[in-house]
């Protein structure tokens, strides 16, 4: 074979794998492209739809409750126009969510259910009060809105967990897609490794070693070697000139080889450096969002330090605890949590850090710094942070809400305090068939001018009717 047809089958050969090296890269970015394209253009956007349905749906619960005292005109338009809003929401969503499968779809349906059951009472109770319901009507028929809102809140809760266990997924597949694509990466770079190193030597072989023979007389002169010997045997066009090249073509090979791993490698850091950047961004934004929304996010670690400590938090879960970043970093989770939820939590915990999978939200009670309690609402997923396994949580003060509850409860109870002082009045009301007074449950005879105003609201005025006008207005004449 002559030097001209080996160096252009050692060069084909080379060409071939980088254009494999090549392909191989491209297939990993194609894959980390699509799990980005995944979060941006499902995840994150329902993740943003389902904080806004609930911080609406807890707001239309709380004017609803105001507009059944006030009948307010302005107070029924923002009602109804976020009530538009939800609606809106959940359609959109379940648009997103219908070209990604069947399971996502079926989700996405039962919150527009649930959305509608939602806003149809809610409808109904100002429909109610424009009509001139009564207010027991109004205030059962507020229980049902406050009821279908819990179902709504719970079935967002559902959605979010599903969001954050496909945000782990993708998290999990890019992972995979960059472990796999640099395994190929590196397997195909030892590979074409390997053969160009074995293309060198056959065609180092071939070339050099005719040239020895030839140098070798220049080398016994120059160097005084003359049992230097060449061992090569071809017999080509430049067999001689390969002779006298060998060691050099090797040394040449060997640098060669070095720079371009030196290279490869720079242009590899280089991507996952930019990979990396873009991560970075699209995380803060996710951070900046769920500050606008009231959402806290922190990730906890399991380090030298303890376990649960908070290795990053933003700048709402500071706002929620009273503590500043330096104050919250380095400490355990835990250490916030009030002692009645404290087990329970670190359970959850260490069976995500297991990788377990728990769904759903869980309330919490914190102490701040100052010492108050405050519930907060919390759920969270596995995943990576600065190269080792965390979990991110995502956390809700819901002090409001629980005002709203509690004073909702003690309305409720009211209103059936007074309902049964109310019906104390039915039944048999034991009466003196001659002096009119009526026996209290305790044995007292009192006037049924008193026990009809300890027992209702009534109240009496003192009049005389016509008969007995006469009767004792002519007896004072006489």
């Amino acid at each position: 074979m002559k030097v001209q047809t080996k160096l252009i089958v050692g060069f084909s050969i080379v060409v071939l794998l980088i254009w494999v090296i090549t392909f191989v890269a491209n297939n990993t970015f194609t894959e980390i492209h699509e799990e980005f394209e995944l979060l941006e253009e499902d995840i994150i956007p329902s993740a943003i739809a389902m904080s806004e349905i609930e911080i609406l749906a807890n707001e239309v619960a709380r004017e609803s409750t105001g507009y059944i005292y006030s009948g307010e005109e302005v107070a029924k338009q923002r009602i109804l126009s976020a009530i538009k809003q939800i609606e809106n929401e959940g359609l959109e969503d379940l648009q997103r969510q219908t070209h990604i499968g069947q399971e996502e779809q079926k989700v996405a349906e039962e919150l527009v259910e649930k959305i509608d059951t939602f806003s149809s009472g809610v409808v109904e109770l100002v429909n109610m009060r424009e009509q001139g319901e009564s207010y027991d009507e109004l205030l059962l028929q507020e229980v049902k809105v406050t009821v279908a809102c819990q179902a709504l809140i719970e079935q967002i809760g559902e959605h979010k967990a599903t969001h954050m266990e496909e945000l782990a997924q993708s998290e999990e597949a890019v992972h995979k897609a960059h472990t796999s694509g640099e395994q190929a990466l590196f397997m195909a770079a030892g590979l074409i490794t390997l053969l160009a190193a074995a293309v060198v030597v056959f065609t180092t072989r071939s070339i050099v070693n005719p040239l020895r023979a030839l140098h070798r007389g220049t080398e016994i002169i120059g160097q005084g070697n003359f049992d230097y010997k060449v061992g090569t045997k071809t017999k080509d066009e430049i067999g001689q000139l390969s002779r006298a090249f060998d060691q050099m073509t090797k040394k040449l090979a060997r640098t060669t080889t070095s720079i371009d791993n030196l290279n490869k490698e720079i242009t590899e850091r280089k991507q996952a450096e930019e990979a990396l950047r873009e991560s970075e961004e699209k995380y803060q934004a996710m951070i900046n969002l769920g500050g606008r929304v009231g959402e806290a996010i922190i990730m906890r670690q399991d380090t030298d330090q303890g376990e649960g400590i908070m290795s990053f938090v933003s700048d709402e879960w500071c706002r929620i605890t009273g503590y500043s970043k330096e104050g919250l970093l380095g400490m355990s989770f835990f250490d916030l949590l009030h002692p009645k939820d404290r087990e329970a939590s670190r359970g959850r915990y260490r069976k995500r850090m297991r990788g377990e999978s728990l769904s759903g939200l869980f309330e919490l009670c914190i102490i701040r710094k100052d010492g108050t309690e405050v519930p907060i609402e919390l759920t969270s997923a596995y995943t990576t942070y600065q190269g080792k396994w965390a979990n991110v949580a995502f956390i809700h003060d819901i002090t409001e809400r629980k005002k709203t509850e509690i004073e909702r409860e003690k309305l409720i109870k009211d209103l059936e305090a007074s309902l049964e002082k109310i019906q104390t009045l039915g039944g048999l009301i034991p009466i003196c068939a001659w002096c009119k007074k009526i026996r209290d449950d305790k044995g007292y005879w009192e006037s049924v001018e008193a026990y009809i105003g300890k027992h209702t609201k009534a109240e009496f005025t003192h009049g005389m009717c016509p008969e007995c006008a006469e009767k004792y207005g002519a007896g004072k004449g006489s």
